[in-house]
C-alpha cells in the first residue's frame, strides 16, 4: 500500500509527534494545578489533549492520521503554555508551526485523497459534477417529456379487463 519513501516520511512524523507528546506529558506531570481557574483549566485541557493524542497515535497508520495526533498534541502544549504564563513561569522553547506537517519533502496536504490538485479551485470540481448531474437531469426531462406527449391517457387495458370480467360474469349467470 505504501513505498518506502511513504514508510519513511510516516515513521519521520511519528517520531516528532511521540517527541512532542513526550513533552507534553513532562509538562502535565511538572505544573501544578495554580491557583486561579485559568491555569486549573488550562492543565485539565492539557491533559484531555494529552488522552486524544495518545488514542490516536495508537490507530495512526497514514501521515494524516499523524497529523491529526501531532495537531492535538499542539493544542495541548499550547494549553500548558498558557497555564505557565498564568501561574509566572517561563513558557518553555517555541512550538512548531502548526500548519502543515514538517516532514522531508511533503506536506500531508498536498497528499490527503480528497484534497483538489494543486491549483485548483474547489469550484471547478463543484461546477464538474453539477454540470454532470445537470446533464442527466436534462436528459431524464427530455425522455419523459417524449414519453408523455405520444401516451393515450385513456386507460385502454383497464377498460378491456373490465369488459372482460363483465363477459364472464353473464357467460355464468343463468
Amino acid at each position: 500500500m505504501f513505498n518506502r519513501h511513504e514508510h519513511e516520511q510516516i515513521d519521520a512524523l511519528k517520531a516528532q509527534v511521540d517527541a512532542l507528546q513526550a513533552r507534553l506529558d513532562a509538562d502535565i506531570s511538572t505544573l501544578s494545578d495554580g491557583d486561579d481557574a485559568a491555569s486549573r483549566q488550562a492543565l485539565a485541557d492539557a491533559s484531555e489533549r494529552n488522552a486524544t493524542a495518545s488514542l490516536l497515535l495508537s490507530h495512526a497508520g497514514s501521515l494524516g492520521e499523524l497529523d491529526v495526533a501531532r495537531q492535538v498534541v499542539l493544542e495541548g502544549l499550547t494549553a500548558t503554555r498558557f497555564g505557565r504564563l498564568k501561574q509566572g513561569l517561563p513558557v518553555g522553547p517555541d512550538l512548531p508551526s502548526a500548519d502543515a506537517t514538517a516532514t522531508p519533502g511533503t506536506a500531508v496536504f498536498d497528499r490527503a485523497p480528497n484534497q483538489p490538485a494543486p491549483r485548483t479551485p474547489f469550484w471547478q470540481k463543484a461546477m464538474a459534477v453539477g454540470g454532470v448531474v445537470l446533464g442527466f437531469g436534462a436528459a431524464l426531462v427530455l425522455m419523459g417529456r417524449s414519453k408523455l406527449k405520444n401516451g393515450n391517457f385513456k386507460p385502454s387495458r383497464t377498460a378491456r379487463s373490465v369488459r372482460r370480467d363483465a363477459e364472464v360474469v353473464k357467460a355464468h349467470l343463468p
